[in-house]
């Protein structure tokens, strides 16, 4: 997910951005999920440019964040992560449905700010 360009350091998008996304997936068998996710976000200040990942809608499964680096314009890092680490998930032959949200929670220092994500399924052991 792309953040538009801010306010104060380009000139563009004056408003708080906030994006979500949805796959409803229907598994045949027991699959192993496996999560990952990069990011770019603002260097300014902690809290801002953050995303979630929920599982079948209650079940946070990561959640990031900018670090507040007083980096100023144009400075980007890769964001705090919590957990940090984490395990593949079991899901259970059936519905399920995997959804994410970010907002930028202001218009300032996110020039750039994106964050991407990959879902692999496997067989479980």
């Amino acid at each position: 997910m792309f953040f538009e360009d801010d306010d104060n350091c380009e000139s563009h998008n004056g408003y708080v951005q906030i994006a979500t996304a949805f796959c409803n997936v229907r598994l045949g068998t027991d699959k192993i999920l496996t999560l990952t996710i990069v990011g770019r976000v603002e260097d300014q200040d902690a809290g801002f440019d953050n995303t979630n990942v929920f599982i079948d809608n209650d079940r946070l499964v990561i959640s990031a964040t900018s670090k507040g680096d007083k980096g100023g314009c144009g400075s980007l890092n890769s964001p705090d992560y919590t957990p940090e680490f984490w395990d593949p998930i079991l899901l259970e032959k059936g519905d399920h449905t995997i959804f994410i949200e970010c907002n930028s929670n202001d218009e300032q220092f996110h020039s750039g700010a994106v964050y991407l994500f990959a879902f692999q399924f496997a067989d479980p052991p």
